[in-house]
């Protein structure tokens, strides 16, 4: 049964994560028109300022003004990278850089999957200790609360 499990979940991750395409990713733009982009929302500013308010309260994902590329890769590294790879000419400044000690923004992933490892396991020693247990002591146990 574990080894179902087990491939379900492989099954649904390589499915969900099988050729990644941006999606929606909100994008300011202050001054020239700028041509649509699959898979980007542009937004039309007036000014920098107003721009860069909405990248710093992260509704945009980066912010195209007058040759420059501003982007927070704090706010979310795969999005940042999307937004660079979708204005290539332009320069880029990124205004909340990741930590020096965790550049990729990994740090969430891996402290995510530690504790979805760690629950399953303890989920399974409470399974096989449930099933060892003898009905007199789970009766007594439930009889106690």
């Amino acid at each position: 049964m574990g080894a179902v499990v087990a491939f379900a979940f492989c099954g649904l991750f390589v499915t969900a994560f099988h050729a990644p395409k941006p999606h929606a990713i909100a994008v300011g733009i202050v001054g020239a028109a700028v041509p649509a982009r699959d898979g980007f929302a542009l937004r039309h500013y007036g000014s920098e300022r107003a721009a860069r308010a909405d990248l710093d309260a992260g509704d945009l994902r980066g912010v195209l003004t007058h040759g420059r590329l501003l982007v927070a890769s704090a706010g979310g590294m795969l999005e940042a990278q999307a937004v660079r790879g979708a204005f290539p000419r332009a320069s880029v400044v990124d205004v909340a850089p990741l930590p020096a000690r965790d550049s990729l923004g990994l740090s969430p992933v891996f402290t995510a999957l530690g504790a979805t490892v760690a629950g399953v396991a303890f989920g399974g020693l409470l399974t096989l200790l449930g099933a060892a247990a003898s009905l007199g002591w789970v009766l007594l146990s439930g009889r106690n609360r």
